[in-house]
């Protein structure tokens, strides 16, 4: 990874936009059975200012009310997303950009769960040419980013939010001193406000009381310098490190207590309140990089890396069905950062003329990986660093890709055989285990074939292990004063099992698409067709699991003591979004 990327520890995803067209003005629409979209292009003034915006809307939810399966037929599922972006040249040396994008997602269970889940981002940038060696991009960047829970019990409706907001500062520089040598190198700040949480009642009849979690507030800041040295004709080096302060600031409290770990509420002795901007806990952390590529003949060359990278901003997962409600934790007086060192190693060759392939291995290794106790309160504790424990964590696997660019039928074939574990006392009896998206089987295959000049069709078939999950092994019932009660006034509460010791069902599926170039013009803009097919063997991939309470049914035939364990197993309920073949086409125009 090169030394400009940082803050995560298994990737960056580098999103560019179109610049737009600065002499003439285009349009591309779609409209579709599953999707509509829209996309504008064209100069402010030419060769100088030019914009483009685009939006798409989905309806999955009009076809999920048709699906004769009641437990499909009462979901919701839809997106849409806005995109702009407008440039102006001063001159030959200096240009500025402006781009936005609003997107939202939404999900619902009937008429008793909902979530919703969205992000707003804007981005000012301006790129200066000190001269040819030299270039400078300066970027101002916003981001907000929350989802939203609703609730609805017939009783206590409530909704919870939670989400964060991101200010930053870029400075990137590019430098070219020789031909053998390529620098980057530059400056970068990022202020983040994280409101982990609030519940709000929903309707009159609501007697919930509303409340908010203590707020966050941090800021990091990284200097950086890469090169990439052309060594020989067949050697290639690209090094680099990252030096980066995280600072966890005000305004906000801090609680202290009389125990180090594992911490707990009746531990604590003190409040520390800190004002806005006043330090908590800071942290120093360099990230060196190192990558070599070596050419070994006209087909076929290797490549080898080493990595360190360090993430401030950790993730704990709280779904085991992939919703985005995951607890995003800055590192602070008592979770210190993610760090991550990894070591890479590929065999890359030209294959008959028009195949690429690809053999990769890797190895990480993490310290400070942070996960939930087995009796977290996500949503309504203030003093999260109780319900969280840190450990260890390693990675590795084999990667196998091979590709083809040339000819009539292109397309790709992945494959990865991986493994990922968790060791953190306290969790699943402190014996290493699988989060979440552990998914040792990935498989990925995409054809594209030209029929005609006018005609390509397109095949995409995903294959990957289920997720792994907890399922509960037994439970037991929680009642009043020590008596048995009647039916319905029972609390039936689950006990874990071993953490993520189980997998859903492989999650696989096939999907088909054709496209048709019209000849003819239609008022002087070209036609487009797409036929297409999802999921087309209609497999019921599960979203999520949930479990009956057995309990309320026949209390006295599953409990014959209040507080006894039932090792019974309880009904699962299988959960599927869009476990049904989805056929669509869509009419395009371009002019």
């Amino acid at each position: 990874m090169p030394a400009k990327y940082g803050g995560r520890l298994s990737s960056v995803l580098d999103v560019k936009m179109s610049e737009g067209n600065n002499q003439d003005y285009h349009a591309k629409a779609g409209v579709g059975l599953i999707m509509s979209r829209l996309s504008v292009e064209g100069p402010i003034v030419k060769d100088r200012s030019s914009f483009i915006v685009s939006g798409r809307r989905s309806y999955f939810d009009v076809f999920l009310a048709l699906s004769p399966n009641e437990g499909i037929r009462n979901n919701i599922l839809y997106f849409y997303d806005l995109n702009a972006k407008t440039n102006y040249r001063f001159d030959d040396n200096n240009r500025i950009y402006l781009s936005g994008y609003f997107g939202r997602d939404k999900l619902g269970f009937a008429d008793f769960f909902g979530i919703d889940w969205g992000n707003a981002t804007g981005t000012l940038r301006w790129n200066h040419l000190f001269n040819d060696r030299l270039f400078l991009n300066t970027s101002v960047i916003y981001s907000d980013y929350d989802y939203g829970i609703e609730i609805n019990t017939g009783n206590d409706d409530s909704r919870w939010v939670s989400g964060q907001q991101v200010l930053g500062l870029k400075l990137d520089f590019d430098y070219y001193p020789s031909p053998k040598h390529t620098l980057s190198y530059g400056y970068q700040a990022f202020a983040y406000r994280f409101a982990p949480g609030e519940w709000a009642s929903v309707g009159q009849n609501s007697t919930l009381v509303d409340y908010s979690l203590i707020k966050k507030a941090a800021l990091e800041q990284s200097l950086y310098i890469g090169d990439e040295f052309k060594a020989s004709p067949k050697l290639n080096v690209q090094y680099g490190a990252r030096l980066t302060h995280f600072m966890n600031t005000g305004k906000t409290q801090v609680y202290s207590y009389s125990t180090n770990t594992p911490m707990d509420t009746r531990d604590i002795t003190d409040t520390t309140a800190y004002d806005w901007g006043e330090p908590v806990k800071s942290y120093f952390i360099p990230e060196p990089r190192l990558a070599l590529r070596y050419k070994i003949n006209e087909l076929s060359s290797i490549k080898a890396s080493y990595n360190r990278n360090a993430q401030f901003l950790q993730v704990a997962s709280t779904s085991s069905a992939g919703l985005p409600i995951d607890k995003w934790i800055p590192a602070d007086r008592y979770i210190q950062p993610l760090i991550g060192d990894q070591v890479a190693l590929g065999y890359f060759r030209n294959l008959f003329g028009s195949f690429e392939g690809s053999v990769e291995v890797y190895y990480k290794h993490m310290e400070n990986v942070a996960d939930f106790r087995s009796d977290a309160d996500l949503f309504q504790s203030d003093a999260l660093e109780t319900e969280i424990l840190t450990g260890f964590g390693w990675a590795y696997g084999l990667e196998l890709s091979l590709e083809k660019n040339v000819g009539k039928t292109t397309g790709q074939v992945s494959y990865t055989l991986s493994d990922t574990r968790r060791k953190i006392e306290g969790i699943n009896l402190d014996i290493p285990y699988s989060p979440r998206y552990n998914r040792p089987h990935n498989f990925t295959m995409y054809v594209l074939h030209q029929i005609t000049p006018r005609m390509t069709a397109s095949l995409v078939w995903t294959y990957q292990s289920g997720v792994a999950v907890s399922f509960p092994s037994g439970g037991y019932v929680v009642t009043e004063g020590g008596q048995k009660q009647q039916q319905g006034n029972a609390v039936a509460v689950y006990e874990e099992g071993k953490r993520n010791a189980y997998r859903f069902p492989a999650y696989h599926r096939l999907d088909l698409s054709m496209d048709y170039d019209f000849k003819s013009k239609l008022w002087g803009m070209k036609q487009n067709i797409n036929v297409s097919v999802y999921n087309v063997y209609g497999r019921n991939n599960p979203f999520t699991y949930s479990f009956s309470d057995v309990y309320n049914n026949d209390l006295n035939a599953v409990i014959t003591n209040p507080g006894e364990i039932n090792t019974r197993s309880a009904e699962a309920i299988r959960t599927t979004l869009l476990g049904v073949v989805l056929p669509s086409i869509s009419y395009n125009l371009e002019f």
